[in-house]
């Protein structure tokens, strides 16, 4: 017998931790069951994921994905997936980190507790 109601329950198998490399393609898949389907939506610094030309979201009736290609250093961060129906909601967390060559120094150079010896 199927369920009729079942609140969203986001299955956390694919979002440990990444560690890429600057210009590698991340791709997160996420199934999220419950009935009825559950409505799912990114978020990346308490903002909504709007499809971009780097960063891409794709959702069908119990599976999300987060695409971001190619990754960029201010991409750095935690991703949320927030599951809803009429029966609840869920929440789960992935961070991105991206790795690359460091950008030049910023100053000015603050020079402090120097001493003679």
């Amino acid at each position: 017998m199927k369920v009729r109601f079942a609140p969203p329950k986001i299955d956390r198998t694919n979002l440990d931790k990444k560690t890429v490399k600057v210009n590698q393609q991340v791709v997160i898949e996420v199934d999220v069951a419950g009935e009825e389907a559950p409505e799912t939506t990114w978020f990346f610094n308490g903002q909504e994921i709007k499809n971009s030309e780097t960063i891409k979201t794709a959702h069908s009736a119990h599976h999300t994905k987060l695409m971001l290609i190619p990754a960029k250093r201010e991409m750095i961060g935690k991703y949320t997936i927030k599951a809803k129906n009429k029966s609840g909601e869920d929440e789960a967390e992935v961070e991105i980190v991206i790795r690359g060559k460091p950008g030049p120094p910023e100053g000015p150079l603050e020079i402090a507790d120097i001493t003679k010896k």
